[in-house]
């Protein structure tokens, strides 16, 4: 299906529609960290878990790092008792730490400085700049930062039950109603972000959210974010993940309409929940834009008409006429939770 539209010419071939990116993390999987999660089927049947150390270099990386930090005793870090490896990316491992007098759980995100390059760098700057300055009960609160010549460690809220994409995973798919609680959470996080702090968040997905012991939400990952009013300071830096990503982000700039591109990724994320895939997938990246740019989805007629409503107005493709999060909050779905 072909659709003009008023954010740019309808692109007719997939080779237009690639040349129209500007993700260097679409364009160099072998290296990105955002596209290593999954973003598949979510009910497509379970494949055998791969170890977490399954391939060689994240072996390496994550032996190597574990040696380090448990032989050298940090400055900062003397209070804590390292535990569990809870997961690798790139450049950072995460444990779960205690706290040697109080036994307080918390996160730790081990970043090591030699694995990064100038705009991951830049990135991680930027990252710790707006992290530290939110503390809100729908956000990953980060609690200490210490920091070394050679690496980052970012302590953090330990949340047990790990992310939604996982929890999702191993059910399937929600009922409107335990749905309707998880994504008013989701929102509430959002509305602190877009309007008290004037920040948009620019990569939330199911993996970007997660799940403490009380089944409480906690967005995370501020990698990507920005704060409105100062983004192009940032405009080298352009991410996401694809399928959450909004039209007017593939046709244009990452950085027009930010807080409706968070939006567009609500819309996404509330389609996954109740219905257990998301509403853009395809393997072949190329055709997978063009489902996004034509806005090809079906909502099953299963779902009530304020879900429908709503999935539609936050996957708007008109980014004008798309809901805000006070709209969503708002919504006839959402308003009496």
């Amino acid at each position: 299906m072909t659709q003009d539209n008023k954010l740019g010419n309808s692109l007719n071939n997939d080779h237009d529609i690639f040349k129209k990116l500007n993700f260097p993390h679409l364009k160099k999987r072998a290296i990105s960290v955002a596209m290593a999660s999954p973003t598949t089927t979510i009910t497509k049947k379970k494949e055998k878990k791969k170890k977490l150390l399954g391939s060689p270099a994240a072996s390496f990386l994550a032996g190597y790092m574990n040696d380090l930090i448990q032989d050298t005793q940090v400055v900062g870090m003397e209070d804590y008792k390292i535990l569990d490896l809870i997961g690798f990316g790139g450049f950072s491992i995460v444990h779960k730490v205690s706290h040697l007098r109080t036994h307080q759980s918390l996160a730790v995100k081990i970043i090591h400085h030699a694995l990064m390059n100038r705009l991951e760098k830049l990135r991680l700057g930027r990252e710790l700049s707006i992290w530290k300055s939110l503390h809100h009960p729908r956000i990953l609160q980060l609690v200490k930062i210490v920091q070394t010549d050679t690496h980052t460690y970012l302590l953090c809220d330990y949340c047990s039950r790990g992310t939604l994409f996982k929890l999702l995973h191993s059910q399937v798919r929600f009922s409107e109603a335990k749905a309707k609680k998880i994504f008013k959470q989701i929102c509430q996080g959002v509305y602190y972000l877009h309007v008290d702090c004037q920040v948009s968040h620019r990569d939330l997905k199911l993996e970007n959210i997660l799940i403490n012991d009380q089944g409480h939400v906690k967005l995370c990952d501020f990698g990507f974010a920005v704060l409105l009013d100062n983004m192009q300071q940032w405009d080298e830096l352009m991410g996401g993940s694809l399928p959450y990503i909004s039209p007017e982000h593939i046709l244009s700039s990452p950085y027009s309409y930010p807080k409706e591109a968070d939006i567009w990724a609500l819309g996404v994320i509330l389609f996954a929940l109740v219905t257990g895939y998301l509403p853009f997938d395809d393997a072949y990246e190329p055709r997978l834009q063009q489902k996004i740019l034509q806005a090809d989805y079906t909502i099953p007629s299963s779902l009530s008409l304020p879900l429908t409503h709503l999935i539609r107005h936050c996957l708007n493709y008109q980014v004008n006429e798309r809901f805000t999060i006070d709209q969503v909050l708002n919504s006839t779905w959402l308003k009496n939770v």
